[in-house]
């Protein structure tokens, strides 16, 4: 092979969300990648399905919470409209109940066989025991405090409980306590989780009587005393979201959506990630509360806001990463632009998981709004079919500039692969190139066989530039669960003095 003046040799870094920083094991950004099965190297992951359209659910302006309940083994979705739907055998959704009370179901949890929904005053209630249409109880308490966030948990010491305004609500299944805890006048409760078996950790915002959160912390309380223990400081105006896996309280916070963690038993919170912005999208990015799950030692989030779907400098849409901050690493596993999902907005105000008889079955769903005008639902999913690698991956370089004073000239362009280890597979790839400031990416490779013996694939392109991105396809097996592995890429070719 002749001597390389670019080589891209390990992947495992993951993404920066910048074209020209990061380390070597690192790149500038991507979609559907799987980079940690096999360290090093790069492919898809699992596939993410396009559920059934629902034509025209034109009442309901979002979902703000999705939550598949185990007594029915149904996937229950809370609406805007003051709606309660559900997800048919085919995934269709469909209208149950009308609660009549005002405002949007902000959130949908399941406790002792009932799904309990907050909406602006009250908390409602349906025996999952009962038909679809039936065992409702829309105003099961009331006189909640009126705020835009409602978070309901159930917590390790099996109460569940609702934040409202300042206060924290709870339910032992027997004795409802409107005021189990009452915080400082302006502050507001936005997410509740558990931080280990001896706390219920708060996210609280303080707001101003102009509406715009000044501060933000987290409130520890040991669910028995008149007042909260103990308090984390995050050193950002507003808590976004937050989760509790595997030891780690895990933080989404402040305009850019930076993502801290917390040991348990630690009060100090370590920055992790600041989402940049992103060319000239004015719009700050936001993680809803009800858009953080885990799931197999991952935690998994919906990113939203910047422009619409089809703007390449977005990097909204659903990411993961470990639960252990050891190994962090940032991937973003779906960005919803193939197919009929070009022309859908970029907001995730609720993930889901679903199981389906056990966790290794577990796949996280979300829903998406039409943005053309004519409001439609799509429920998207994580694979969990056997032919699971029928997906296409993304992956964009670092921008490699020349130095001052100096060309490049491209003589080619090689991928290394590792093909597919047994046969029958049909994994494809496909390789792009940008020089300096083209608009469009210019397509070297397309449709190339990884299932075939060989494992280089060289292209002549014989261009010179001041600056190269280079960009990769990797569609799995339509008919298997094989993958084939690029390992390398390279480009060849001299560096010649600007003329």
């Amino acid at each position: 092979m002749l001597k390389p003046i670019i080589q891209i040799t390990d992947f495992k870094g993951g993404m920066t969300l910048n074209e020209k920083m990061g380390r070597e094991d690192q790149f500038h950004i991507g979609y559907g990648l799987d980079f940690s099965s096999l360290p090093g190297f790069l492919t898809c992951g699992p596939e993410w399905i396009r559920l059934n359209v629902l034509g025209n659910v034109s009442a309901a302006s979002d979902f703000q919470g999705i939550i598949r309940t185990v007594k029915d083994n149904r996937t229950w979705l809370g609406a805007d409209n003051t709606n309660l739907y559900f997800a048919s055998t085919t995934n269709a959704i469909i209208s149950a109940a009308d609660s009549n009370q005002g405002g949007p179901i902000r959130g949908l949890n399941e406790y002792e066989n009932f799904l309990y929904y907050p909406q602006d005053t009250t908390i409602g209630r349906k025996a999952l025991a009962s038909a679809t249409s039936a065992g409702y109880t829309h105003n099961w308490q009331t006189g909640l405090t009126d705020d835009i966030y409602h978070p309901i948990f159930t917590s390790a010491n099996k109460k569940q409980y609702i934040g409202h305004g300042s206060k924290v609500a709870s339910w032992d299944n027997t004795t409802f306590t409107s005021s189990a805890l009452d915080l400082a006048e302006n502050w507001h409760i936005r997410t509740i989780c558990d931080f280990g078996l001896s706390y219920l950790a708060l996210g609280g915002n303080y707001y101003t009587t102009e509406g715009k959160s000044q501060k933000t912390k987290i409130f520890l309380w040991n669910r028995v005393d008149s007042s909260w223990n103990d308090e984390i400081i995050i050193p950002e105006s507003e808590i976004q979201a937050k989760i509790f896996d595997s030891g780690y309280l895990w933080i989404f916070a402040g305009k850019n959506c930076s993502i801290y963690v917390v040991p348990e038993g630690s009060r100090k919170a370590t920055k992790m990630w600041e989402f940049p912005k992103m060319g000239d999208i004015a719009t700050n990015f936001r993680v809803y509360p009800n858009s953080v799950k885990a799931k197999n030692g991952k935690i998994y989030f919906g990113l939203s806001g910047g422009d619409t779907i089809t703007d390449e400098l977005s990097p909204c849409g659903i990411y993961c990463f470990p639960s252990d901050p050891s190994k962090f690493v940032l991937n973003r596993v779906d960005n919803l632009t193939a197919g009929t999902l070009a022309t859908y907005d970029l907001n995730f105000y609720s993930l889901a998981l679903e199981n389906f008889g056990n966790t290794s079955s577990e796949r996280i769903i979300a829903s998406v709004r039409d943005s053309t005008g004519t409001i439609k639902r799509r429920l998207i999913a994580e694979s969990i079919e056997s032919s699971q690698f029928q997906g296409t991956a993304d992956y964009e370089s670092f921008k490699y500039d020349a130095p001052p004073g100096k060309k490049i000239h491209i003589e080619h362009i090689i991928v290394l692969y590792k093909p597919e280890l047994a046969a029958g597979g049909d994994s494809n790839l496909d390789a792009y190139y940008k020089l300096d400031n083209d608009a469009s990416w210019t397509q070297v490779i397309t449709g190339f066989s990884m299932a075939s013996g060989f494992e280089k694939i060289a292209y002549n392109i014989n261009k010179t530039c001041r600056s190269l991105k280079l960009r990769l396809g990797i569609q799995g097996s339509t008919t298997n669960t094989l993958r084939a592995f690029a390992k390398g890429i390279y480009v060849t070719g001299r560096l010649i003095p600007t003329e």
